[in-house]
């Protein structure tokens, strides 16, 4: 049907994600001043989870400028985007949500199948896919290609956004 569109729009996700994550990775080198040689080495390998985290428990020290609250509001979007990128990355996709609902209809209060909100703009190229969590019931989410095409295009936003709100903060 529409599978290697979809390929390709999960490929895109990738690597936007990977940059978004460069890109953040860089930022808070220079907000922590890590000029020195091999000092970037402390972000090396860490998480968007743990970079997020400990940027905005950095950021929550006094004393607060609006410029920390602006660079936590756009950190707190990159967690959300990144859950998102996770479970379109590490799930199951399938043509039917038959897995979540068991016979249910979709959005049923029995049905583990979220679809997509009424307000998204439609898209005939239409999946599901379910991310298991640990002690979680896994969930399976409607997802268009649209939808997918609409993170790469709000992670490559937010890049740019993050570089500035961190180098406003570091100055």
């Amino acid at each position: 049907m529409h599978l290697e569109t979809l390929h390709h729009s999960l490929g895109r996700l990738v690597v936007a994600s990977a940059k978004l994550e460069s890109s953040l990775r860089r930022g808070l080198a220079t907000l922590f001043m890590v000029y020195y040689h091999n000092g970037s080495i402390l972000f090396e390998g860490q998480s968007i989870e743990w970079m997020v985290s400990n940027t905005k428990a950095v950021l929550k020290e006094p004393p607060a400028r609006p410029e920390h609250e602006r660079a936590i509001k756009i950190l707190n979007e990159i967690q959300e985007l990144n859950n998102k990128r996770n479970r379109l990355v590490h799930g199951e996709w399938t043509k039917k949500c038959e897995f979540a609902c068991d016979g249910d209809v979709p959005g049923s209060k029995y049905c583990m199948c979220i679809i997509r909100p009424r307000n998204a703009l439609p898209d005939e190229r239409i999946f599901y896919v379910t991310r298991s969590r640990y002690r979680k019931t896994a969930e399976t989410h409607q997802v268009a290609i649209r939808d997918i095409d609409e993170l790469v295009q709000r992670m490559a936003e937010v890049e740019s956004e993050i570089l500035s709100a961190l180098d406003a903060c570091s100055i």
